[in-house]
């Protein structure tokens, strides 16, 4: 009967083994010796040789264990080159107000005939206005194939309006842009990348999110724009808990320690865009007053507030950093609603933001901002009400109702009103 089990070597084979290649040095030895050589590199060959074939297998208990030290990731002996600082520059940046592609508005760019969406024609008469180094507006609407659409959701073509009118990038945080879940939001940032916007405040991954990407260089700054969302509504809560992404949408509270990374990371100007406040107030709360203090302290150097859909004031802040540094920063609190459906006055009123920042060779940062005022003008066209966003204090364009030409003026004069003797002054046409 065959028995299971592993055969080993017997004994008797070992010491046979042994002994032959005793003999065989020996015999190297004789000849070397009689030959009067001395190089003894053979016998070491033989003596170094693996007879672990003919040799009894050893089990793992046998086995020692040889410690290891893993290898740096960098030798020592390798310099590491740092990226050389820019000497220093100029930036022109542009921010817009709030976009919500509500009801009447989407429904001004539906064509039946195609059953497509085209809204390019609404920003197009103040795309001179937002094009600079790099532009940005937030947009409170997700883009979501094959879904209904809503006052939340907008078709695809709203990302197209973007770049049609000249903006670069897009802000996405706002407090509804996780209540349809992940999925709802990687769709909308998608939809937005497809047409070549940059994304701020929702990212469909932790390499979106990093932080090193929101530094980028403009005018030979180095400039870190940052996004951020005060809270989400209780459904857009509820499914981030259920879904763990807590990159998605990165929430105020984690500003300052985000700030103090880029600037370790060599960013050299810092812009936080944050949507915050209570929607149709015009007076900035003392929340938003405390808020915009602890990021001057963290370091922000411009701060850009949208939410509140009315313009509030522009204003130099002053903080205290932790060393006892003192800082200051400007402060848009809020710069209105670009486009919306809302026919209140106030709703039809907004700024585009410029901001010019000069970085000189020892570093030193100096900022300094203007405004276009605008007018979202609303006319009638096959029964169809039509958006277009213009200067309000532009040329009257051909075809504009008289009515409409006073709802400009006052326009007009209410954000001049109120940011009269602000740190923007208002640019000449």
């Amino acid at each position: 009967m065959r028995k299971n089990g592993h055969r080993g070597i017997s004994v008797g084979t070992i010491l046979m083994v042994c002994l032959s290649v005793l003999v065989m040095v020996g015999t190297v030895r004789v000849i070397r010796y009689l030959s009067g050589g001395t190089d003894h590199h053979l016998t070491e060959q033989l003596m170094t040789m693996d007879f672990s074939e003919v040799l009894p297998e050893r089990t793992i208990d046998e086995i020692p264990i040889q410690q290891t030290v893993a290898a740096p990731r960098l030798s020592a002996a390798v310099p590491v080159q740092a990226t050389p600082e820019p000497a220093g520059g100029q930036v022109h940046l542009t921010f817009g107000g709030t976009i919500a592609l509500e009801t009447a508005v989407r429904q001004s760019g539906y064509y039946s005939d195609t059953r497509l969406y085209d809204f390019s024609e609404i920003l197009s008469l103040v795309t001179d206005d937002i094009r600079s180094d790099f532009s940005m507006a937030p947009l409170e609407n997700l883009v979501v194939p094959d879904a209904k659409v809503s006052d939340l959701i907008a078709p695809d073509a709203v990302m197209g309006m973007l770049t049609a009118g000249g903006f670069d990038g897009v802000a996405l945080g706002f407090g509804k842009i996780y209540d349809r879940g992940f999925e709802a939001l990687r769709s909308t940032v998608q939809s937005a990348q497809n047409r070549g916007l940059t994304v701020f405040g929702a990212y469909t991954n932790e390499g979106e999110a990093a932080l090193s990407s929101h530094i980028r260089t403009i005018g030979n700054v180095k400039v870190a724009l940052l996004h951020y969302t005060e809270s989400l509504s209780s459904a857009g809560r509820k499914c981030l808990r259920k879904d763990g992404n807590s990159f998605a949408v990165p929430l105020l509270e984690q500003a300052a320690q985000d700030i103090s990374i880029v600037r370790s990371l060599g960013a050299q100007v810092v812009v936080v865009s944050v949507n915050w406040g209570t929607a149709g107030k015009a007076e900035v709360t003392s929340a938003q007053k405390k808020l915009a203090a602890g990021l001057c302290a963290a370091g922000a150097d411009v701060i850009i507030g949208n939410g509140p859909r009315r313009v509030q004031t522009v204003e130099w802040i002053s903080s205290e950093r932790g060393d006892g540094t003192k800082c200051t920063a400007l402060c848009a609190y809020s710069l209105g609603c670009l486009l919306s459906s809302s026919t209140k006055d106030s709703a039809l009123q907004s700024i585009l933001l410029h901001v010019d920042i000069t970085v000189d060779e020892k570093g030193s940062v100096s900022v300094r901002a203007t405004y276009t005022p605008t007018f979202t003008w609303r006319y009638k066209l096959e029964n169809l009400m039509q958006y277009r966003v213009l200067a309000a204090n532009g040329i009257v364009p051909d075809g504009m109702s008289t009515d409409q030409q006073k709802k400009m003026a006052t326009a007009l004069a209410s954000v001049e009103k109120r940011l009269k003797g602000s740190a923007a002054e208002i640019e000449s046409e």
